[in-house]
């Protein structure tokens, strides 16, 4: 067999390419092209990269297919690891096979010129027929600063969803639900920040007793209104309402209440006499265990919650020093009076090894609440 340009003698017909050797074939056709100048668009306060007109966010630093890591930091200190690998990713995206023939490895060596400009030298071996060429390329990517559609947005302050924490109608929220609050939806849009590039808490407004958390999606709204329902045992009411057109659609925002339950986890009531404790509670019920221990745990529906009364508080229970004990007794000082006041115990309460006992107070008088 020989090749039909320059006469050379090859072994069979799987080394040749229409006739000519691989030699003469790539001397006629490049079978991988690069454009000599490749344009990247990057955000420059992200660092995502717009792909087919679509924003992405920024590849990681990471070792390129066939080859290794695309690292400018040895010749250019200021170019980041992110960076290298959004030029690397552009110059492979623009590596284009002729019919036939495929790319199967591609190692990248990337030189920053200056602020907006790399050069990149390209090593790539491709596959044609039965023969494989490794062939050196080379392009220069031009870095267009562009404001991305999610900093953009970030900089007018978009919003699709504002998340309303209140306190109960009857009851409002502590300063410590408040910070609670504020955590567990911090906590929660750092979450979806990270899932998606397009969620996030634009900001947050403290009307009297509130928290007003304005999310930039509808998804991230629902999302950090479920959470907060969650950790506060809270009923969520949704509305929606025309927020203007964008780009030649209506926008529509929603807005989630979520208010807390009368009833939370901590509190000390009286039912049917006898000092509960609640260990957790919604709108609908509550579950209650006796305060000081001992007995069994039971749920309260919303109509048996008509005939509690609130006593107090975690932060509403005082130490009482223990003076003495006797059968199904003890005697405490009074944190306020000092003097001696003796209160029941229930059956099972141990009192070994302690000093003080956790005390409420209810007109005038002193529960055992620990």
């Amino acid at each position: 067999m020989f090749c039909v340009e320059c006469g050379r003698e090859v072994g069979s017909d799987d080394e040749l390419i229409g006739g000519l050797c691989v030699q003469c074939f790539l001397e006629r056709t490049p079978i991988v092209r690069l454009p000599p100048i490749v344009d990247l668009v990057r955000c420059p306060r992200c660092g995502a990269v717009k792909v087919r007109g679509g924003w992405r966010s920024a590849p990681q630093a990471q070792t390129r297919r066939g080859g290794r890591r695309a690292d400018a930091r040895d010749e250019a200190p200021d170019a980041d690891a992110g960076l290298d690998s959004a030029v690397s990713a552009a110059v492979e995206g623009a590596l284009e096979a002729i019919e036939g023939a495929s790319v199967r490895s591609v190692a990248l060596r990337v030189l920053q010129e200056d602020r907006l400009a790399f050069v990149v030298d390209v090593e790539a071996e491709a596959e044609v027929g039965a023969q494989r060429v490794r062939l050196e390329l080379s392009t220069r990517v031009r870095l267009r600063p562009e404001a991305c559609d999610v900093c953009s947005r970030r900089a007018g302050n978009y919003f699709e969803a504002i998340v309303q924490f209140r306190g109960a109608r009857s009851r409002g929220a502590t300063d410590r639900d408040l910070a609670t609050a504020r955590k567990v939806a911090e906590e929660e849009a750092e979450r979806l920040e990270g899932a998606s590039r397009e969620a996030h808490l634009v900001k947050v407004e403290e009307p009297r007793g509130g928290l007003d958390f304005y999310m930039s999606t509808q998804s991230a709204g629902s999302q950090v209104a479920r959470a907060l329902a969650a950790r506060f045992g809270a009923s969520v009411s949704s509305s929606t309402s025309q927020g203007g057109r964008k780009d030649g659609r209506d926008l529509v925002r929603t807005t989630h209440i979520v208010r807390m339950p009368d009833l939370r986890s901590g509190d000390y009531v009286l039912f049917e006499g006898d000092l509960v404790r609640v260990l957790s509670a919604t709108d609908k019920d509550a579950l209650v265990t006796p305060a000081p221990g001992g007995g069994r745990r039971r749920t309260l529906s919303h109509d048996d919650r008509g005939a509690l009364v609130l006593v107090g508080t975690e932060e509403d229970v005082e130490d009482a020093v223990v003076v003495s004990v006797s059968p199904g007794e003890v005697q405490v000082l009074d944190p306020a009076t000092m003097r001696t006041v003796e209160l029941s115990l229930p059956k099972g309460f141990d009192l070994k090894g302690r000093d003080t006992v956790g005390v409420l107070r209810r007109e005038g008088r002193l529960l055992l609440a620990r």
